[in-house]
This record gives structure tokens, sequence and C-alpha cells, in this order.
């Protein structure tokens, strides 16, 4: 089962257990928050929340003692897809979105984070690029590797793809998953390699029943119990009551 954070907690112990100063606390809680934010809702096509998985693809980055602001963007590293998941509402402006990252995590990591969008991925002879031009890899496209790969090891924990509704093509091969292993280790990425290794050799277990309906990750948009304007009004009204230390008479 999945041994990497799931949540802030977990994120922030495995942080402070890494060394992280004060102050890269604080930048990778700011991070978290922001994450959240822009993930209320959203959920990758196996039925897990957005949130856990970028999460878990930030604490694989960081249990191979990446950079923390390797870290950081590995939190963020779907800010720039979310508008691609079915029945989304956030919005299309990619400029807006990139300058606000700027404006709260600096032209490094934003301009990583874009590059990481970008970068070509999910087909064999595409990551075999990679592999066979290990030794020409710049120390960005290493670092943002990384991320690839990790986001590639969450995405297979727990036999995560088996619940998605379609299988994804080349990625659920086992020679796809040999591929971003020999990739790993070239990379000198021991964690995330022997975790794929596992996974190449994996048997399936799930079946259609199981599967969830949508093909990629998806915004929940139906929730029971919607509560009506009315509801809202006497919540709000019953809050500034009990802050202002007056008693408010039920409804009954």
């Amino acid at each position: 089962m999945n041994r990497f954070a799931q949540n802030y907690p977990q994120l922030m112990n495995q942080a402070m257990d890494a060394g992280y100063s004060k102050q890269q606390l604080s930048e990778l809680g700011q991070a978290f928050r922001f994450a959240l934010d822009f993930s209320d809702g959203v959920y990758r096509a196996q039925g897990v929340p957005l949130i856990n998985h970028v999460t878990s693809t930030a604490s694989i980055v960081m249990a191979e003692k990446q950079t923390p602001e390797l870290v950081m963007i590995a939190l963020l590293h779907a800010a720039y897809v979310i508008h691609l998941f079915d029945d989304s509402t956030r919005s299309h402006n990619l400029v807006s979105r990139r300058q606000e990252i700027r404006t709260r995590f600096g032209h490094t990591v934003e301009d990583l984070l874009y590059r990481y969008g970008t970068m070509e991925w999910y087909e064999i002879g595409k990551v075999r690029k990679y592999l066979d031009a290990i030794d020409r890899l710049e120390p960005e496209t290493r670092a943002l590797l990384t991320i690839r790969l990790a986001n590639e090891l969450d995405d297979h924990l727990d036999d995560a793809m088996d619940f998605a509704a379609e299988k994804r093509g080349a990625r659920t091969r086992p020679e796809f998953l040999a591929l971003c292993r020999d990739l790993a280790r070239a990379l000198q990425l021991d964690t995330i390699a022997d975790e794929l290794d596992r996974l190449a050799t994996r048997n399936t277990r799930t079946f259609d029943a199981l599967r969830w309906p949508h093909g990629q990750g998806f915004e929940l948009r139906t929730r029971p119990w919607k509560m009506p304007l009315t509801e809202k009004i006497w919540r709000k009204l019953s809050y500034l009551v009990r802050k202002t230390g007056r008693k408010v008479r039920g409804t009954g």
C-alpha cells in the first residue's frame, strides 16, 4: 500500500524529518494551501482527490532528497492542466494563472512549473528519448523528470490505474513501467526505481464493475444537500449574533 504522504500533517512531518528550515516549512505550507484551493472538488480518474495525488507526488520527490523548491513544484504540478479535467469550471486563462504563481512563488518556480507542463511524456518512444540522452540532459530537465517519474509512480501506487475507466494506452503496459524504472535508475532515483520495479511485475486484480466512469481527471459538480439561500442567510446571522455575544432563538 501507499507509504508516501497523503495529507498536510504527513507531508509537513516528512519535511521536518528531512531537516527543512522554518522558512522552507513556511513556503511549503503556503504551496500546500494554494494547491488545496485550486484542487478543491477535483479528482483523479481513479477516484482519488487531486490534493492527495499532488501531495503524494511531492512526498515522493522529497523522499528522493530533492530540493525544497522542486518539492514545491511537485506539489503545484497540476496547476496548468486543471481546466482540462472533465466538468471543469476552472478558467482557461493561462496568462493570469502564470502571473498569479509568479507573484506567489517567484519566477524560477513558475518557469519550471510551466516547463513541466510542456514536457513530452506518456508514450514509450518519448520516454526512451530521455533515457537515450541521459548523459546530455541539462540539470533542469533532470529535475523535471524527477517530478514526471514521481507523478507516474503515484498514478500506479495501490494499483490505482486499474480503477480508472479505461486503460491508459502505453502507460498501463509493463514495458512502459519498466522503461520508467530504467530512467529513474539512470537518474539515480532509487526509491522511485524500486517501486516501479515492483509495479512492473504486479498482477492486475480489479474488474470493470470497480472502475470509475471517467477517462481522465474530473471535477465534482453534483453534491447532495446543497444549502438553500435562506439557510445560508440564517447561518450568517447566527454567526454574527454569536460573535457579538447575543443569543439567537431557534427556528424549530
